[in-house]
């Protein structure tokens, strides 16, 4: 099975996604590679056009040498749409669109509609989306639910340098968008700090356009002590080490959504704290009022709360490589491989089971043993058919350009 992976390359969290399911579907044997749908020069695109499937991360090309691209591959042209973004975020981001250009608008829900429609599968990574965008299709479609897997080995293999400041230590480093600005943690900083009063926040990753208005706001909000922010970014090499050396690595994403940053601080061992929703945190904390929000830290900086019992683990590149290979393979339709039949094994633990029924809508636990569902989830790793050839650390997949 052949596997194009279109997305740009801008070190955007699409692009590593992108970049994860492909090196994770080259480590159980498929042939995966990740190409740029924007380069002037079409580098590799021609290896694109007898491919089984396209997954439409950001966008597919239109052309190729000139002549449709569609029209010029040699195999039935199918494709996956994986729906990175929030539903209020490409809602969000299509009126500021909209307020501000006044010409050819509404782009992100443009192509998220196309998507949408025109996708032989729809994909999404969060139990809330699926729901959501459920509701948006047609009643015979289906969106399907995949575990967004990193490089967990990589990012567990950070060292710790030296603890950051503070004791304890917080740190958020997420590119600045509305669902998730930092400046909703370093207003109440001032708060939590009168009450953990040698606790040191940090804050990486504000652009310049945006500091100059955290700079005012954050004065402002007594933020001159105890804390530290800046437009700095880390290099993930730098970044391991930095988050195993914090005691707390604090995602304000909205709606208790994951991230892939919160995945990654989770698989460094950073004791994670979000909003109620994110099944990898370590602790959760209320939305919407700041003074129970700040309560809620407070006591979790203090050692009074004992982390999730029902924590998940971080899942691996490879997990979500096989939930996607069910997904190609149905659409291709072929027989199903072992790894997606019918009743999902006790081998499992409970907690994954859990989320697995919750994302499907089954109330009962042991209805996902009756055969008539098909899960996206792996009932043992299956080697391909050379597993000699397939080294333990998967390759880089192919970039071109």
């Amino acid at each position: 099975m052949k596997v194009i992976h279109w997305s740009m390359l801008n070190g955007s969290g699409m692009n590593r996604v992108a970049a994860s399911m492909a090196r994770g579907e080259l480590a159980i044997g498929v042939d995966a590679r990740l190409l740029d749908p924007f380069d002037t020069n079409e580098t590799g695109w021609e290896i694109a056009l007898d491919a089984d499937i396209h997954v439409n991360h950001t966008h597919i090309p239109e052309k190729i040498g000139g002549k449709p691209f569609r029209a010029a591959c040699t195999k039935p042209f199918r494709y996956v749409f994986p729906v990175h973004g929030t539903p209020e975020h490409v809602f969000e981001s299509t009126i500021a669109d909209a307020a501000q250009n006044g010409y050819n608008t509404g782009t992100s829900y443009a192509h998220h509609q196309n998507g949408m429609q025109e996708a032989d599968a729809v994909v999404t990574f969060w139990e809330r989306h699926q729901w959501l965008y459920q509701l948006a299709l047609d009643k015979h479609s289906i969106v399907d639910l995949v575990p967004m897997g990193i490089d967990t080995a990589f990012w567990n293999a950070g060292v710790m340098r030296g603890k950051y400041a503070g004791e304890p230590s917080f740190l958020s480093c997420e590119n600045q968008h509305p669902f998730k600005w930092s400046f909703y943690i370093l207003r109440m900083w001032k708060a939590i700090r009168r009450e953990l009063p040698y606790a040191v926040l940090h804050v990486a990753n504000i652009p310049g356009g945006v500091q100059r208005f955290v700079d005012a706001m954050a004065a402002r909000y007594g933020c001159a002590n105890g804390c530290v922010y800046g437009s700095w970014a880390y290099k993930h090499e730098d970044l391991r080490n930095i988050l195993k050396s914090v005691d707390y690595y604090i995602s304000p994403v909205r709606y208790g959504d994951h991230n892939r940053m919160s995945l990654e601080a989770a698989a460094t061992g950073a004791k994670v704290i979000s909003y109620v929703g994110n099944r990898y945190a370590d602790f959760w904390i209320p939305e919407g009022d700041d003074r129970r929000q700040a309560e809620a830290i407070i006591d979790i900086g203090r050692g009074n709360v004992e982390p999730r019992a029902d924590k998940l683990p971080v899942p691996t590149e490879v997990d979500m490589a096989r939930a996607m290979v069910n997904v190609y393979e149905r659409i291709l339709d072929r027989p199903q491989t072992n790894w997606s039949m019918g009743g999902l094994p006790d081998a499992l633990p409970t907690t994954i089971r859990a989320a697995i029924a919750s994302a499907q809508g089954i109330r009962d636990i042991e209805d996902l043993m009756k055969p008539r569902l098909t899960l996206l989830t792996d009932a043992a790793p299956v080697a391909p058919a050379d597993a000699a050839s397939v080294p333990e650390t998967p390759e880089t997949p192919e970039v071109a350009g």
